[in-house]
């Protein structure tokens, strides 16, 4: 059988991998020029976002997944979002605490570079969802709309072959518009991880009873995953979904700006 993709979802896909380049870079620019911040924040970020969430999250997810445990994880939709977002939560946020408490500790005369890490960590993150992640959707669609996929499908049979043509069918029937929800989710992501930057950052800074601001961090970023999880899978409500974790992104920032107005030291954009 034969699929085609809409013009308009590949425009749209287009339009998300040119913003998973242009908004990290965007926010870069913009937080070097305005506040000096530094370089190696930003550079740091990325390097957690990799290491941490994508290198050793993954592993862990690989031994537990695979376990007798991972099969009662699996198929409870309950114990499936809180594990995805306690794992999130913790090696990202202890992620973060690694690296304030070590190579950025110096960097903490400047607490913009708060901001700065968390443009390099949230978005490492968005520029390989919107941009790896669309990147075979637009090859594929390409080649559905040329007539080319027996590229993809010449030595397949059985099952492989099936699961092939099933993904054509899933992105030829793909409504245009989910295409841009993917964009609206990551800014509500960034706007989490910076956010959850500035509480682990001063976590650190202040030390004592602040060090309350790191599991708090975990909390939120558990919060935010397993709610997206367990509410799409009850609703099916992709507008919904977004709004609570719109919500909840932008109650990240009110917390997060409210400490940041108590905590944030004496640095002034007059003495850049």
């Amino acid at each position: 059988m034969e699929y085609t993709v809409p013009t308009l979802s590949i425009v749209f896909i287009i339009i998300d991998m040119v913003m998973g380049i242009a908004i990290p870079v965007a926010l870069f620019v913009f937080l070097k020029k305005r506040y000096q911040c530094s370089m190696v924040a930003f550079g740091i970020g990325c390097a957690v976002m990799f290491g941490f969430a994508l290198v050793l999250e993954q592993i862990v997810h690989f031994l537990v997944l695979r376990s007798p445990a991972g099969s009662m994880i699996q198929g409870n939709i309950w114990f499936y979002g809180l594990y995805g977002g306690l794992m999130a939560g913790l090696f990202e946020e202890t992620g973060r605490l690694v690296a304030f408490k070590t190579v950025l500790r110096k960097k903490q005369y400047n607490d913009n570079n708060a901001l700065m890490y968390g443009a390099g960590h949230g978005g490492f993150e968005l520029f390989y969802i919107l941009v790896f992640g669309m990147i075979n959707n637009l090859i594929i669609s390409l080649l559905m709309n040329s007539g080319n996929t027996e590229i993809l499908t010449a030595a397949l049979s059985g099952d492989a072959l099936t699961e092939v043509e099933n993904a054509f069918a899933l992105l030829s029937g793909t409504s245009s518009s989910m295409f841009l929800v993917s964009l609206i989710e990551r800014g509500a992501a960034l706007i989490a991880q910076l956010s959850l930057s500035v509480l682990v950052w001063f976590a650190v800074k202040r030390g004592g009873k602040y060090m309350m601001l790191y599991p708090l961090a975990i909390v939120a970023h558990l919060l935010l995953d397993a709610v997206a999880v367990i509410l799409n899978n009850f609703t099916g409500s992709i507008v919904l979904v977004e709004c609570v974790v719109w919500v909840l992104a932008l109650i990240y920032a009110a917390l997060a700006y409210g400490v940041w107005k108590k905590q944030k030291s004496g640095y002034r954009e007059n003495s850049l």
